[in-house]
């Protein structure tokens, strides 16, 4: 089978769909990184707080993130006030 390729094709169109086509993927992958960024919130205010249960943590959100309720139990876990905390960093002044 012969197929003919239409030699009149505008250069500019081509061009313009190249950059409809970059702005489709933009639109995709940014919204996949906030979402990513937001999911993993309790995860990084457990580290940031240096939890002493903060592996405990890092799984619950890894796993369970996808369900309201493991997500805000990741949460609570991550912003909750503990003894063993305040213990922690007590310790980390005392040491030298």
């Amino acid at each position: 089978m012969i197929t003919f390729v239409d030699v009149n094709t505008d250069i500019s169109s081509t061009k313009n769909e190249g950059r409809e086509t970059f702005m489709e993927v933009i639109m995709v992958i940014l919204p996949l990184i906030l979402i990513g960024f937001i999911y993993f919130i309790p995860s990084y205010i457990a580290s940031k707080k240096n939890k002493h249960n903060k592996i405990l943590i890092y799984i619950i959100n890894f796993f369970l993130g996808w369900s309201l309720f493991g997500w805000f139990a990741a949460l609570y876990l991550a912003i909750k006030k503990d003894h063993r905390d305040q213990l922690s960093i007590n310790n980390k002044g005392l040491s030298k």
